[in-house]
């Protein structure tokens, strides 16, 4: 599945948003035709702090009051369903889509270090480019491919902070 609303954001922009509270959410909507109903779910939606998680699904909840309820019998249960469900904000799924995107991050490390080993090299630690995904190693602060920034350190407190952000995210300071 696909998620919507992160277009634009850096992995560190995402973390600071869920950290405001910020969740992933699932709708889910209805259409049914006379004996037949459809239940199905949305894409994942991102939901910064401090928007309507229920306004950004009111497009499914369209869908299941327009098309949703003439299914006989489920078409009215699955409807009201949708409903609730949607008006309560949608299904939180952020627990989920971080351990999966955790667990990608680390299968890909430890297949790079298998690699390295096998192949009698040293192994280091890597982290990713956030621009063009390739591996660079921790201290890097380029990409050694794109040539896109890794990381930024706070020349007040040293804190890291992800390209694109003016302010330091430990201290506040502004960044040049």
């Amino acid at each position: 599945m696909r998620i919507k609303g992160i277009e634009h954001l850096t992995d560190d922009q995402i973390m600071f948003e869920l950290r405001r509270g910020g969740r992933f959410v699932i709708y889910q909507y209805c259409v049914s035709i006379l004996i037949v109903t459809f239940k199905r779910p949305s894409d994942i939606y991102f939901v910064r702090a401090g928007e309507s998680a229920a306004w950004k699904g009111i497009g499914y909840t369209l869908i299941s009051l327009i098309f949703g309820w003439w299914g006989i019998p489920f078409g009215i249960i699955y409807t009201i369903q949708s409903l609730v469900k949607n008006f309560s904000g949608g299904t939180d799924v952020t627990e989920a889509i971080l351990s999966e995107a955790g667990h990608e991050e680390i299968e890909r490390a430890e297949e790079q270090q298998q690699q390295s080993v096998q192949h009698g090299q040293q192994v280091q630690q890597v982290s990713p480019c956030r621009t063009c995904g390739s591996r660079n190693i921790l201290a890097a602060r380029f990409c050694g491919t794109c040539g896109a920034r890794v990381v930024i350190h706070c020349p007040r407190c040293g804190a890291t902070v992800a390209p694109g952000y003016k302010f330091c995210t430990g201290c506040g300071s502004r960044l040049s």
